[in-house]
């Protein structure tokens, strides 16, 4: 085989000139960590192709070659319209791999978004189709592992002239089912700046960090820069665990409050609170394209995220003129807290004893020098004594709010800066909009502690109805920006959003719901959970917090349980349902009730369709 052409820079020989079977090569279309693509050219019919060859210093080790060609097992596992076709694979001796792929002409999204900021109507479209093709790989058990804009190519069909193809399945892997490629246990894998946290500290993975990287790209495509970006790949990858990047409405206020919103939701930085399926998110962005257009609504810019990764500065030392009380959330912690740190973004809390766990939710009332003032916060980091002691601090814990209120922002404001904050222009004198009122007096009327009837849902309703049902009251509130509000109004307003959107996290995903479901002996919800993917370590941990605080009356509820397997084995189902149905109202966690009523339920159900 001819072994002419160009010296690549790693210093070995192109193919173009080359045949490769019937096909050959022309020219190099492009080169990557594993391979270069060349346009191959039928002898004899003319139809070209693409050809992707492995390169030949990485022939010679038989896992990588694996990897290559397991790249084309994916991809033709899943079969998609979105995802470029794969036709054959083969080696041309002695050691060059390659198999070929449709060849496309078009442009990759990375070069169609050096035009700057794109609006939502041009990028959404694109990102749907991204959506569908990563659904379709889900489904199969493929991960992609290294979505960008430079494994995205635009090329035009059937009358489309942006038309999505995802390429470049190199590192691919599948998680449903066991492959002959394995990937080295807390290897990392991927481009740094498109990393989920969890990706990028080598655990465990799943597809959702497919739905972070869309979430990157979205946030590109929208801005024109990525949210993240240092001089090291440590930092970047250090900034995608710990850092919260501006909202993109408010870098680029044509991206609109609905389109933000997504692109922010699929960046959380943990999984579950994340867009749980790639469906979930194309609907969330079909949902954001068909949005009224709220980039000017008025928004409070969004705080600062909280530094976790290191001994926080000293913004402000300590100081009896900020300290905060613990409301609810947490036990142990008694009276009020000194602040070694206060900012908008959160506050550091000095105490001795053990901390909350982390991502724990804490109801607080901060003690500020003239007022107090209530907010609610999350446990991001622990400092123990020894830690404490090397970097010169006091132990204790930092907290990142949750959705502060302007009061609380100004308030820290000035404590930061040691000067009043800047107050916001006198409110025109505007009469109560009626319509406004009889919304915000509905909402004003929820139970603040329920979050199910809060929201005007069953306790046993799946996921998807309680979020659906949560942006339904988020844009039956949202429609009301842009009516003639008096200030009173707007107070009320931000206020209602902020409840809505703080129900909506106590139930949005299984880890959260769970402890709510618990608390109020929803066995149906915690079934829910388990339904949805909370594993059983998880339900026992939960179970047993609860039971440290409310102690079930153990002894009844094992006595439910072995009637209950009694009355099952004489085969009278009804009544071995009331008891377990009875041992579950006391104990809603209890894991082997679980399985023997909807084993039974299961059972019944049957006997009735029969």
């Amino acid at each position: 085989m001819p072994a002419d052409g160009p010296t690549l820079p790693s210093g070995e020989v192109g193919l173009v000139g080359s045949q490769l079977g019937s096909f050959l090569l022309t020219r190099q279309l492009g080169r990557g960590g594993m391979g270069a693509v060349y346009l191959g050219e039928h002898q004899h019919i003319g139809s070209r192709v693409a050809v992707k060859v492995l390169h030949r210093h990485l022939a010679v080790h038989p896992d990588l070659v694996a990897r290559f060609y397991a790249e084309a097992r994916a991809v033709n596992l899943i079969g998609h319209e979105n995802i470029v076709n794969i036709f054959d694979m083969a080696v041309a001796q002695p050691d060059i791999y390659y198999f070929l792929m449709e060849y496309l002409e078009g442009q990759s999204l990375a070069e169609f978004a050096r035009q700057g900021p794109l609006a939502p109507r041009v990028a959404i479209p694109m990102l749907t189709q991204v959506c569908d093709g990563l659904a379709a790989a889900h489904v199969c058990g493929v991960i992609h592992r290294d979505l960008k804009p430079e494994n995205i190519f635009l090329t035009r069909r059937n009358g489309n002239a942006a038309f999505v193809k995802l390429l470049d399945f190199g590192i691919a892997k599948l998680f449903a089912a066991r492959t002959d490629v394995q990937t080295r246990p807390g290897a990392i894998v991927g481009t740094p700046e498109y990393m989920a946290p969890e990706q990028a500290t080598g655990e465990p993975v799943d597809g959702r960090i497919d739905l972070y990287a869309v979430g990157v790209i979205a946030y590109r495509l929208a801005t024109g820069r990525l949210p993240f970006t240092a001089t090291s790949m440590p930092s970047v990858l250090l900034m995608h665990r710990d850092v919260v990047p501006p909202e993109p409405v408010e870098l680029e206020p044509g991206t609109g409050r609905a389109f933000s919103d997504v692109i922010m939701r699929a960046l959380a930085k943990r999984a579950d609170a994340r867009f749980q399926s790639a469906q979930e998110l194309r609907k969330a962005l079909e949902d954001a394209l068909a949005a009224p257009d709220e980039s000017l609504a008025r928004r409070e810019p969004p705080p600062a995220p909280l530094d976790v990764q290191r001994p926080p500065p000293a913004l402000v030392p300590p100081s009896p003129r900020v300290r905060a009380r613990v409301t609810a959330g947490a036990t142990g912690l008694h009276g009020s807290l000194e602040c070694s740190e206060a900012s908008r973004a959160g506050l550091f809390l000095c105490t001795p004893v053990t901390p909350p766990p982390l991502r724990t939710r804490l109801s607080l009332v901060l003690e500020l020098e003239h007022e107090e003032l209530a907010c609610e916060a999350e446990v991001v980091r622990h400092v123990a004594e020894a830690q404490a002691r090397e970097w010169g601090m006091s132990p204790g814990f930092a907290l990142q709010f949750v959705r502060p209120s302007a009061e609380v922002m100004r308030a820290l404001e000035e404590v930061r800066t040691g000067r009043p904050a800047a107050r916001p222009a006198p409110w025109p004198l505007v009469e109560d909009d009626p319509e406004a009122e009889r919304v915000l007096e509905g909402h004003r009327k929820r139970p603040r502690l329920d979050p199910y009837g809060f929201l005007g849902v069953l306790p046993d309703s799946g996921f998807a109805e309680l979020r659906q049902r949560g942006r339904e009251l988020q844009r039956e509130l949202e429609v009301l920006r842009a009516r003639p509000l008096s200030q009173r109004q707007v107070v009320h307003l931000e206020e209602a959003l902020r409840r809505v959107a703080s129900t909506l996290d106590q139930v949005d995903t299984p880890q959260r719901r769970v402890d709510v479901d618990i608390a109020r002996g929803n066995f149906r919800g915690v079934a829910r959970c388990l339904s949805a993917g909370l594993t059983v370590t998880a339900l026992e941990a939960a179970r047993a917090a609860w039971l440290q605080r409310h102690p079930a009356p153990r002894a009844s509820v094992e006595i439910h349980l072995a009637t209950g397997q009694a009355w099952e084995a004489r085969g009278n189902l009804k009544t071995a349902l009331e008891e377990y149905e009875r041992g579950l109202a006391q104990d809603p966690a209890h894991l082997r009730l679980h399985q023997r009523y909807w084993a039974v339920l299961k059972r019944l159900e049957t006997a009735t369709d029969r």
